[in-house]
């Protein structure tokens, strides 16, 4: 077997058909847009629900306080999904040190680096285990 193949078949790139990830795409952006009109169609029934209640306007404006308060909501969850926590000021410096280190090693040998990058993002992309073991790897031992 030449070296690719041994590579792709290492990576487990050998059982991954692209029409199939081509397929699994077009599926997910087909689920996004019906999901978009769904809630389009469920404030627009919000809107013409609370129209038989109260002034137009009015319905108008709470709809659009709901969207607001929803808007909010989710943005308050991708803030707290995403908000990176300060490590203490003695981790810090040990952290500083390593990633000065492997820095220095990356800016003297760039294209190592990055055939490393490009091989362990194949990796974590196509083996799960791959995936398990580098977040392993990347958890602080403290």
């Amino acid at each position: 077997m030449p070296p690719i193949g041994q590579l792709t078949a290492l990576l487990g790139l050998s059982r991954i058909s692209f029409a199939r990830i081509a397929a699994g795409v077009a599926l997910l952006i087909v689920a996004t847009v019906l999901t978009i009109a769904a809630c389009i169609e469920l404030i627009a029934a919000l809107r013409f629900y609370l129209r038989e209640s109260l002034d137009p306007a009015a319905a108008s404006v709470l709809t659009g306080l709901f969207i607001l308060a929803l808007a909010a909501v989710i943005g308050l969850i991708a803030s707290h999904l995403t908000r990176t926590r300060r490590p203490s000021k003695r981790r810090a410096r040990r952290h500083d040190d390593e990633t000065a280190a492997a820095l220095s090693w990356v800016l003297r040998h760039p294209q190592q680096a990055a055939l490393i990058a490009a091989v362990l993002g194949f990796c974590t992309g196509a083996m799960p285990e791959a995936r398990d073991a580098l977040r392993e790897m990347i958890k602080d031992p403290d």
